[in-house]
């Protein structure tokens, strides 16, 4: 009796030495052919005629990962093909195979696309200006909460890193501000609210995300060919934009003036350029003399979402460069 007990503990002990003399690990879990390596590695107590065979979840054996070989150690790195063909995107297991055993395995998710944001789309938290669409959204960021700052909203389809950059475009987009966040797939709104003292101008606004297998995807141009990448979002910031309907006028002659604010209120002044004692180095300044004529009170509550023209008759005035 005692040494049958013997042999039934040595025999207990053999059977269930594999099941602990054999591990199996790959990284990274999620992975992307298009941007990484996956590192197989495996390792037995005893070296043995072993390989990595690739299953579905359904069990469904699609191939080998790393054919058989005699070895106690394995560490390789695999570009996501079995047979010269790529394995698509999905959940998958990966087996350490001897003979007909399965000594162990690890699960795998190939994933090559990249992350999507679905229905992105542009307000100001208020009314639209004229025409404002899902990517075009006008604000004007002067304190009165009525169109202050930009909200852009999309659906996630997978969990990602999403990054917001404002663009001032010039001959390729300079950033002038970044909101970078760890999004969970879902509904979700990032928010631009600019200062003050924004320039009145078109910003782009471009958003790059990247999934955790490493797949990236940029909605907006990186340059003026716009067609070649996802449409991304623009803002206008607006000021007050004025402009004659011709080049110049006659004293005593009608002028039309187009204006596009949303500004409750303006006034209307009229200066001389030329005769001032001030020196201009920008661009987009004037400087100049006021004329001789009181100031000008429109009251712009009914036009604040869209543009209107006014009337205004040019002043009896010497000829030059006026501007208003």
């Amino acid at each position: 009796m005692r040494r049958l007990g013997l042999v039934f503990v040595a025999a207990s002990l053999i059977a269930a030495a594999p099941a602990h003399a054999a591990t199996l690990h790959l990284a990274p879990y999620d992975f992307s052919p298009d941007h990484a390596t996956l590192k197989v590695s495996a390792q037995l107590s005893v070296a043995r005629q072993v390989g990595v065979s690739l299953a579905t979840r359904g069990g469904k054996r699609l191939g080998w990962i790393v054919p058989p070989s005699r070895r106690s150690v394995l560490a390789v790195g695999w570009d996501g093909r079995i047979a010269g063909h790529q394995v698509p995107d999905g959940t998958y297991e990966a087996r350490l195979v001897y003979g007909s055993a399965v000594l162990a395995t690890a699960p795998l998710r190939i994933d090559s696309h990249p992350p999507e944001l679905v229905g992105l789309r542009a307000d100001n938290g208020g009314s639209r200006f004229a025409g404002d669409n899902a990517l075009l959204s006008t604000i004007s960021p002067n304190g009165d909460s009525f169109r202050d700052k930009l909200n852009v909203t999309y659906l996630l389809k997978e969990p990602a890193t999403v990054t917001m950059d404002v663009t001032r475009t010039v001959k390729v987009p300079h950033v002038v501000y970044t909101l970078t966040a760890q999004l969970p797939a879902g509904l979700h709104t990032m928010t631009w609210a600019p200062t003050p003292n924004t320039n009145p101008r078109t910003f782009l606004v471009r958003f790059t995300a990247v999934d955790q297998a490493g797949n990236r995807i940029v909605y907006g141009a990186p340059n003026a060919f716009v067609g070649r990448a996802p449409r991304g979002v623009v803002a206008r910031v607006q000021g007050i934009d004025a402009g004659f309907g011709q080049p110049s006028y006659a004293p005593g002659q009608l002028a039309n003036i187009h204006i596009a604010t949303d500004e409750p209120a303006l006034t209307l002044r009229v200066f001389h350029a030329g005769p001032e004692q001030v020196v201009t180095y920008a661009d987009n300044q004037m400087a100049g003399v006021e004329i001789d004529q009181a100031p000008l009170t429109l009251d712009w509550s009914r036009w604040r979402s869209t543009p209107h023209s006014i009337s205004y008759r040019i002043p009896d005035v010497p000829s030059g460069l006026y501007y208003v």
